[in-house]
């Protein structure tokens, strides 16, 4: 049985592949929203209100530290 570190891993990956085959085929921040609008709802289905709000305070508190993705240059 795969351990937890594997599943995530499986699971990271497969969610990047499809986010980026749909960024190649519509614009970028449309996904984005789009795949937020889904954690979102995710979130508040399996987290209590409180934890929810908790993770919602946490990432807006931790915003500075999210890094972007390296985009390469168009030159």
């Amino acid at each position: 049985m795969k351990n937890m570190d594997e599943k995530l891993n499986e699971s990271h990956e497969a969610t990047m592949r499809f986010v980026f085959e749909q960024i190649a085929k519509t614009d970028p921040q449309m996904v984005a929203s789009t795949m937020l609008a889904i954690a979102m709802r995710l979130y508040k289905t399996i987290l209590t209100k409180d934890d929810f709000q908790l993770f919602v305070d946490t990432v807006a508190s931790e915003a500075d530290r999210i890094e972007p993705f390296n985009r390469p240059s168009i030159n």
